[in-house]
């Protein structure tokens, strides 16, 4: 008997009836779409407190800057890099969207990283020599600040756009996405601990014990790395 229904017709049906049906057959977005972010978000994190967390012990025992004036440059900048965020999400928001402001600072924020290593491998340039005993001169503050200040307008188009970013990839419609975006947002803060930690244990160990110089060149290898990972993904993101 001829009914008039054919299999594929049958298979359109039910990825109407069941927007997640064609969304399985390609892989959850927890795995197949997510590890791009979850890589970004780590590395960034490693990045930024493999810098943040001895930078006072490197402008004290490098830059010669006393405990005091150390401790307050180093919060201004923190402080910093808390306010530029308010310009990634505006950006975010109004104009680019989050991919776009996520690449884009990204790249901005590697910049600065490897500025800041090119600061610290530099004698006489980047930082006073071993040998001299005066304290850093006007242009070696400005390679570093300047340095510092690109980093935290970098940092401010990731932090209020990457977890919102990753949570749009999951489909509302989906039971499946709706069950793993809880899981992406505990896989999400654990590669943000991770980082952190291996930034507060081995890297500040290898700033302190071995070469500043090495110890930057680490995070900044990490935001390259992050920047690559999340292009990576570009073509699986919504």
């Amino acid at each position: 008997i001829c009914t008039g229904y054919s299999s594929s017709e049958g298979e359109i049906g039910r990825t109407l009836s069941d927007p997640g049906h064609h969304h399985s057959e390609k892989g959850r977005t927890l795995y197949a779409v997510c590890p791009y972010i979850l890589v970004n978000e780590f590395c960034e994190r490693l990045c930024y407190y493999g810098l943040a967390t001895n930078l006072v012990n490197y402008l004290v025992y490098v830059m010669d800057f006393d405990t005091q004036n150390a401790s307050a440059a180093v919060n201004v900048w923190s402080g910093t890099c808390y306010l530029t965020p308010l310009l990634g999400a505006w950006l975010a928001d109004s104009h680019w969207g989050r991919y776009k402001t996520i690449a884009i600072f990204s790249t901005i924020y590697a910049v600065g990283v490897v500025l800041l290593t090119a600061s610290a491998s530099w004698p006489n340039v980047g930082y006073p020599a071993a040998d001299d005993d005066r304290k850093a001169t006007w242009y070696q503050n400005l390679f570093l600040f300047g340095a510092l200040g690109v980093v935290a307008l970098g940092t401010g188009g990731i932090k209020p756009n990457v977890s919102a970013f990753g949570a749009d990839q999951f489909d509302a419609r989906n039971e499946q996405d709706v069950k793993d975006k809880v899981s992406f947002f505990s896989y999400f803060y654990l590669s943000v601990n991770i980082g952190s930690l291996i930034s507060s244990t081995v890297i500040v160990t290898v700033q302190q014990n071995y070469s500043w110089p090495v110890g930057f060149s680490i995070p900044a290898f990490a935001m390259v790395a992050s920047l690559a990972a999340f292009v990576m993904g570009r073509r699986k993101y919504k």
